[in-house]
């Protein structure tokens, strides 16, 4: 059992960059990618709605994450954008998305209700960016 909803850290920012992440918080698999256009970090579930087909094996497009099976393309609210060969986009076609904010160098992930996502709660680390500090990023892995 774990406390969901609660601000968890997921990555470095300088870990996502051209191409998604994989990673599991609270046995929940989701895949991160920056967006090309605004370079905001985006997470969604990691399992695309086509066939269930893991989100990070596949690409960041201009439009989003592209699922490496079927080319389903989702954008940051995980909403399918495009599909191949067809124009219509049913409303069902969506994977779920979670609040991210990328603060003092991390990535923070809301896995519960995101209605009570507050940023506001956010624990401070502003000695990552402050030159009188000195900080080595890395993990601690733990079951």
């Amino acid at each position: 059992m774990f406390v969901m909803n609660a601000w968890y850290v997921v990555a470095w920012g300088d870990e996502i960059k051209d191409r998604p992440l994989g990673r599991t918080i609270c046995n929940e698999a989701v895949v991160l990618f920056r967006d090309r256009t605004s370079g905001k970090v985006a997470a969604l579930q990691d399992r695309c709605v086509h066939r269930g087909y893991p989100l990070r094996f596949g690409v960041v497009s201009d439009k989003g994450l592209q699922c490496g099976y079927h080319g389903l393309q989702f954008d940051c609210s995980g909403a399918c954008v495009v599909i191949p060969g067809q124009e219509r986009i049913p409303g069902k076609a969506a994977v779920r998305s979670f609040p991210v904010v990328e603060r003092d160098r991390l990535v923070w992930i809301w896995m519960g209700d995101p209605a009570l996502a507050d940023p506001a709660t956010i624990v401070d680390y502003h000695g990552h960016d402050s030159p009188e500090w000195k900080m080595k990023p890395g993990y601690i892995h733990y079951k």
